[in-house]
C-alpha cells in the first residue's frame, strides 16, 4: 500500500504516465480527456476567475459546484461534430459533469497549493459505476480526496452544499483508501 506520506510522490510518478489519467499540472494547450472520446483544450489559464474571489488556501467548492449544470446531450450539443473544444467554452456556456468540475477545481487551486486531477472511476455499492473525475488536493501536507460533482449534501431548502472532502489514507493498488466514516459507500480509483 502507498502509505499517506508517499501519495503526492506516487502521484507525482503516474503524472508522467499519460495513459494512467493523473495531472498535476495543467498547462495551455494541454488536452483533458472526456471518457466518451471527446477532448477540451485548456485555453485559458485563469478561466477560475469566473469563480470570483477566494482565499488563495480554500477550495472553491461551492463556486465550482454551481459553475455547471449536467444534461449530457447539452454537452454533446457543446461539441457540436468536433472531438476538441477549448475548455473556456464549456466554462461559459456552464455545461458539465465532473471532468469540467474537476478540470476548474484543478485550474483554480494548482498555483496555491499541490494538487491532481484524476481523470478515474467512481463505484457507490457493489458495481463499478464507471469513469469519474475528481481531485486530489493537499493541505498542510496531507492528501485529501475531492469530489465536486458528488458533494454529500446538495444546497437545498436553505441549507448550504456540505462539501466532499475526504482525507486519503493511502492508496492500495488503484484504489483510494478513504476513513470509513467519509466513504459513503463509494470507492474511487485511479483508472
Amino acid at each position: 500500500m502507498i502509505q499517506q506520506d508517499n501519495v503526492i510522490s506516487h502521484l507525482t510518478e503516474l503524472a508522467k504516465l499519460p495513459q494512467r489519467g493523473v495531472i498535476g499540472r495543467l498547462n495551455v494547450n494541454d488536452l483533458v480527456n472526456k471518457s466518451s472520446g471527446l477532448s477540451y483544450s485548456i485555453d485559458d489559464l485563469g478561466i477560475s476567475r469566473v469563480l470570483g474571489n477566494f482565499p488563495l488556501d480554500a477550495l472553491p467548492y461551492g463556486p465550482v459546484y454551481r459553475s455547471f449544470r449536467n444534461p449530457k446531450q447539452d454537452i454533446l450539443g457543446l461539441f457540436g461534430k468536433d472531438t476538441n473544444i477549448p475548455f473556456s467554452r464549456a466554462v461559459e456556456s456552464s455545461v458539465g459533469e465532473c471532468l469540467e468540475k474537476a478540470t476548474l477545481l484543478q485550474l483554480a487551486v494548482q498555483d496555491n497549493m499541490p494538487s491532481f486531477l484524476v481523470n478515474g472511476a467512481m463505484s457507490e455499492g457493489d458495481s463499478l459505476d464507471g469513469y469519474h473525475a475528481f481531485n486530489v488536493v493537499f493541505s498542510s501536507g496531507k492528501p485529501f480526496l475531492v469530489d465536486v460533482q458528488n458533494p454529500l449534501r446538495k444546497e437545498e431548502a436553505g441549507k448550504p452544499i456540505r462539501p466532499f472532502v475526504a482525507p486519503i489514507l493511502g492508496i492500495e493498488h488503484d484504489w483510494f483508501e478513504l476513513p470509513e466514516n467519509w466513504r459513503q459507500g463509494r470507492a474511487y480509483y485511479l483508472s
